[in-house]
């Protein structure tokens, strides 16, 4: 017979190191077993604890992904009862005898047994399973066979639990991974996702919200910002698909710190009174943060085109007039206008552009214009000569009046005070 050894150490506790994301299949796992528990009578219930950490793995294109992960260790409801204490469940085998010690418990000094024989009627014979207490007074063990565990302790207390395998409370990391796509989820590098986001957004005028994403069936920006950080493994196989990410990410990576910074000025300026502005301060506070929050961080590029469109509106406009210049289907008199706002939306035949300017005429008159095509040569906060135009409509935007315009003519003023072009999305 095996002798377990005396050890005066506390026993340790089972441990799993899983995937953070996997905590609540975990949750869900365990409070099914503590409702069954709690049915039966038990005062005591099944808990864990977490430690969290981190590991850095390489992405399909040899970035540093990082992963939050979580060791958890189990402890176990003490199954007591008439002053003693179940500690652990026999089964025989044609080797042996297979000892399941609840956590937690421990067995040094305890002579593992060559049969299930029953030290409360004193006889060995073939039983399908017997137990173990420990008397809560003396602290000595008894073996106690199955069909003896009511008379002795005067009722039958939850002795599955003494079967159950702690493993069985934590999914399978492998098969999760698998319905996961093949790729356990990472945390994203908040000013990487940002600066991804700007450059594939067109320094944020081409940006997509969800919305309109699928209104439009197209992919967000945060969407896109996160294939260009983390791309699909299989299509990275594709040359194509990986040059052209590739040249993404080196976009990406050429986005200036400064631009970086004042994205985040802007987003941490959000009244944080609100649900949307705490939100937006918790994910910058995290610095990493999971793919169900790029979205909620890559808005913030629509935060700050608001703001850099409002204080390029108040230093463009002298004099604000809520008037409209010319009628429909006149021509304008040659005036100077200051280029307030750029849009680029998706153009209604496929995979067209079309760019929305507004403008601000000298006299505070407000001027709209829609073009087919992107025009990287308007830019905000410059300044134009307007040769030619033509009023279409007469036109009201937020109880304000502006005159849409067509088949105009623009000459940059060449003014040394004007925003360089790498400057002019995000003016000082």
């Amino acid at each position: 017979m095996d002798e377990i050894a005396d050890d005066p150490q506390t026993p340790e506790l089972p441990t799993f190191d899983i995937h953070a994301e996997m905590l609540p299949e975990v949750d869900k796992r365990v409070d099914k077993v503590n409702r069954r528990l709690a049915r039966a009578g038990g005062t005591e219930s099944f808990s864990y604890t977490i430690t969290r950490r981190y590991t850095l793995t390489e992405s399909a294109t040899g970035t540093e992904r990082l992963i939050p992960r979580v060791v958890i260790e189990l402890s176990a409801p003490r199954i007591s009862a008439a002053g003693h204490t179940f500690v652990a469940s026999l089964t025989k085998e044609s080797g042996g005898m297979i000892v399941r010690t609840v956590p937690g418990e421990d067995l040094s000094g305890w002579t593992r047994p060559e049969d299930h024989y029953c030290e409360y009627c004193n006889s060995a014979r073939s039983r399908a399973k017997s137990y173990v207490v420990r008397n809560d007074e003396t602290g000595d063990f008894i073996q106690i066979g199955r069909n003896c565990v009511a008379p002795f302790l005067g009722m039958v207390p939850a002795l599955w639990m003494l079967t159950l395998d702690p493993e069985s409370l934590i999914p399978d990391e492998d098969d999760w991974i698998t319905t996961c796509g093949g790729s356990a989820p990472s945390l994203y590098d908040v000013r990487t996702l940002l600066a991804a986001a700007w450059s594939v957004s067109n320094e944020g005028k081409a940006f997509v919200t969800a919305g309109v994403a699928r209104e439009w069936g197209k992919t967000s920006t945060a969407g896109e910002a996160l294939e260009v950080i983390d791309p699909p493994s299989s299509l990275m196989r594709k040359p194509e698909y990986q040059a052209k990410i590739q040249k993404a990410q080196a976009q990406a990576a050429a986005v200036p710190a400064q631009v970086i910074d004042e994205l985040i000025a802007a987003g941490r300026g959000v009244d944080p009174s609100t649900d949307y502005g705490q939100n937006l301060a918790v994910a910058l506070d995290s610095g990493q943060i999971s793919r169900r929050s790029a979205g909620l961080v890559a808005s913030i590029i629509a935060v700050y085109n608001r703001q850099q469109s409002r204080l390029a509106e108040q230093a463009a406009r002298p004099v604000e007039l809520d008037e409209w210049l010319g009628e429909p289907k006149t021509k304008l008199e040659p005036c100077t206008v200051t280029m307030t706002h750029v849009f680029e939306n998706p153009g209604y035949a496929y995979n067209t552009v079309t760019t929305t300017m507004i403008m601000r005429a000298d006299s505070g008159h407000i001027l709209k214009w829609r073009t087919a095509g992107e025009h990287e040569e308007y830019q905000v906060g410059y300044r134009f000569h307007l040769h030619r135009a033509t009023v279409k409509e007469h036109d009201t935007y937020r109880d304000r009046k502006q005159t849409v315009v067509l088949r105009c003519k623009l000459e940059r003023i060449d003014d040394e005070d004007q925003p360089d072009k790498d400057q002019s999305r995000h003016p000082a």
